[in-house]
């Protein structure tokens, strides 16, 4: 089972999530280009490659949560027709689910949020019926009448400012690098 996050990191620290996200994938395509140098497979290990890249790029992008975790999301419905298949399907798994929040934290969360209603839920279930990038959703009963309750992360909100804000820099960037040199954002 994969370790539970309690909170969303926001601010620098999310920020060093992703440049580390960045620099692990040049990393990998410097280390590539030094092989494709000094081998002849370099069609399989290039593959071999984007898979390696396609799973740091997942794994970094679903702990972010939030706004990266739904651009994930995002390239693997999107990006098909220029991504393998195998990446795609490493992609994938951002659309499955999340890691969930620790039980008592939602239990925190729904005292903090509703107050003596919280009462009303019976029947709660710690384990969610789902998982994704900005909540989860739980099992419930209110007077005898089953419901879902969906709660976001702590921290979702800031996390969000935070990627749209990179996300704003880095089309800016691309924009530049690729010769427009004015973007309205």
């Amino acid at each position: 089972m994969r370790p539970k996050r309690n909170s969303i990191k926001s601010g620098l620290s999310r920020k060093l999530d992703w440049v580390k996200a960045a620099s692990e994938l040049a990393k990998s395509e410097i280390a590539h280009g030094v092989r494709k140098l000094t081998q002849s497979h370099a069609e399989n290990s290039t593959l071999a490659l984007r898979l390696e890249q396609a799973t740091v790029l997942a794994a970094r992008l679903a702990s972010l949560k939030g706004a990266a975790m739904k651009l994930g999301q995002t390239l693997a419905l999107e990006a098909r027709e220029y991504l393998p298949d195998e990446v795609v399907l490493v992609l994938e798994k951002l659309q499955a689910s999340a890691d969930p929040m620790d039980s008592q934290v939602v239990r925190q969360i729904l005292r903090s949020e509703l107050g003596a209603r919280s009462d009303q839920l019976t029947q709660f279930s710690d384990i969610p019926i789902a998982a994704a990038s900005i909540g989860q959703v739980h099992r419930a009963n209110v007077d005898g009448s089953p419901v879902a309750v969906k709660i976001q992360y702590p921290g979702i909100e800031k996390s969000l400012e935070t990627d749209i804000a990179l996300l704003r820099q880095l089309i800016k960037v691309v924009a530049y690098v690729s010769g427009r040199r004015e973007l309205n954002t």
